[in-house]
């Protein structure tokens, strides 16, 4: 009887750990069934949130009306609407699948040419132009998930998320690192320009830091100096020997001072207008503007986009509305500038009434009487930009125009509006630009490495003006005219440490005996707080 108590007992003991294997194994599997539903849900979450930040995106990007001239392509949505665009004539792929994202169209999706049905993937044809599209009606055909289908595959879905994320830089209106075969390719255009029209070396100029404004306005009153190239330039009472370093500053300091005679704005400028201007300066602004750029590569890139437009390639060249769009972004404030790309983004009907009131006040100081809506606001911001940069400043702009020398006309013809807006953006500074342009040596020691530490941390917290005045003082240009800055080191101490620039060879030469960050901020803000001292930006190396 013991032996058949303990075989009924073993009996149940098996039966109770397999009914416990089994209910363990059932809990496990619904648990891992949880946490993939819960996984597949955030990433759901996360998809749905890229598409929406996509959206926006895109819809910022694509809120002007379209081009003028250009590649007029249309497009029949998933929903059966059609809608249409005229891209520039630069335009890719990539540029019509970021078009439909802002159609609030979800990707991934593929674009199909009805007839023959031929689709145009963006994982292996993003980058191709797209020209012969040209009064085409493209499908839009969404993602059907069917693996077997030739048409789609994970890599248009990724690209499209990828190569769209890419575009934000453009949006903003900011170039965030420097491509040295462009800027290679611009200067051996400006000079092979410069060739064809027989232009020389010029005698030496000798120009007073105190006075340059009227100095360099005097040179440009002389038709001969138009054809030197290069143009040499000497600081009076200074040392240096014009290798490129002396001009580019010669021009930096005249802007600097131009803009604030002859300019009004804060973060972008157009120019003055009111009776008692004398306009024949603007001949020779016309002048300084188009010779300082063939010479140096120095444009003012703190006069708006559209004005610069229409003063080296003509009053009447047609400015995109995207240009317009950005460039308005950029001369509001900061939470001017949120306002609005938040409104352009908006997906409701209507505007909160607080929303509605900022956007009245701020076009109400442009003139603007019309109350905005999501569907108006767009084509208004367009109009106000129209307004603030071609039309009020049309006298201004013409007679800019008119002093461009007919010997370089033919340079400003062949030049696109797309393609001086790539310039302008190139010459644009950011911390990030500035910082990328830095080349140390390829061995530092730890007090040499802790400097260069010091140097990108002071650059990447610096504002607009700062920047300007550092690339002044490194490079003697405001602009990004230069592909490097090459980092070197000394040893000076005492009085006589601090950071020597060589403005010719874009050098930067930094002490190493800087104890700490706070000394050797100081030391910078120090010489770039007095710009407009002659002893401290005197140029005396040889």
């Amino acid at each position: 009887l013991v032996r058949e108590d303990h075989q009924i007992r073993a009996e149940q003991d098996r039966e109770y750990y397999e009914s416990l294997e089994i209910d363990i194994a059932k809990e496990e599997t619904k648990r891992k069934a949880m946490e993939d539903e819960e996984k597949a849900q955030e990433i759901h979450n996360t998809w749905n949130k890229r598409v929406e930040e996509l959206q926006d995106m895109m819809k910022l990007r694509f809120a002007g009306l379209s081009e003028t001239d250009g590649i007029k392509v249309g497009f029949k949505l998933p929903d059966g609407t059609k809608t249409e665009y005229i891209f520039s004539k630069k335009a890719v792929v990539k540029d019509m699948y970021q078009f439909v994202v802002s159609k609030e169209v979800s990707p991934p999706f593929v674009l199909i040419v009805p007839h023959p049905q031929t689709p145009l993937p963006l994982s292996t044809m993003a980058n191709q132009p797209i020209i012969a599209y040209d009064n085409t009606l493209l499908l839009v055909i969404l993602h059907n998930h069917d693996k077997n289908d030739k048409h789609f595959n994970e890599l248009d879905m990724l690209s499209c998320f990828e190569d769209c994320s890419l575009e934000k830089s453009e949006v903003d209106g900011e170039n965030e690192f420097v491509d040295e075969e462009e800027i290679q390719k611009d200067e051996e255009e400006r000079l092979a320009f410069m060739k064809s029209i027989n232009a020389l070396p010029g005698r030496e100029h000798a120009v007073d830091r105190a006075t340059v404004y009227k100095d360099v306005i005097d040179l440009y009153h002389d038709d001969k100096i138009l054809k030197e190239s290069p143009i040499y330039i000497k600081f009076n009472g200074e040392m240096a020997v014009d290798y490129g370093g002396v001009q580019r500053d010669m021009y930096s300091a005249f802007w600097e001072e131009a803009y604030g005679i002859l300019f009004e704005g804060a973060t972008l400028l157009t120019p003055m207008v009111h009776p008692q201007m004398d306009m024949s300066l603007f001949t020779i602004i016309g002048r300084v503007l188009s010779h300082s750029y063939l010479v140096s590569g120095i444009l003012p890139v703190r006069i708006a986009l559209p004005t610069l437009i229409c003063m080296l390639l003509g009053p009447a060249t047609p400015v995109s509305d995207n240009i317009l769009l950005n460039a308005f972004l950029d001369f509001i404030s900061n939470w001017e500038r949120n306002t609005f790309k938040s409104a352009l983004t908006c997906r409701d009907k209507t505007f909160s009434t607080q929303l509605q009131g900022e956007l009245t006040t701020t076009l109400g100081a442009f003139g603007c009487r019309q109350l905005p809506t999501p569907s108006t606001l767009p084509k208004l911001v367009i109009q106000v930009a129209q307004y603030q940069f071609l039309i009020k400043p049309a006298a201004s702009i013409a007679m800019i125009n008119c002093g461009i020398p007919i010997i370089h006309r033919e340079f400003w013809n062949k030049m696109s509006p797309e393609e001086l807006c790539s310039i302008y953006q190139r010459l644009t500074l950011s911390p990030r630009k500035v910082n990328s342009l830095f080349i140390a040596p390829a061995i530092c020691s730890p007090q040499e490495d802790r400097i260069y530490q010091y140097l990108r941390t002071m650059t990447g917290n610096m504002q607009p003006e700062e920047l300007r005045l550092l690339m002044r003082f490194v490079t003697g240009s405001c602009v990004c005219s230069t592909s490097k800055i090459d980092i070197t080191f000394n040893s000076l101490s005492g009085l006589a440490r601090r950071p020597i620039a060589h403005t010719c060879n874009c050098t930067l030469e930094l002490p190493t005996t800087y104890i700490n960050y706070d000394d050797f901020h100081g030391d910078f803000q120090a010489i770039l707080s007095k710009v407009n001292e002659e002893f401290t930006w005197r140029m005396d190396a040889l």
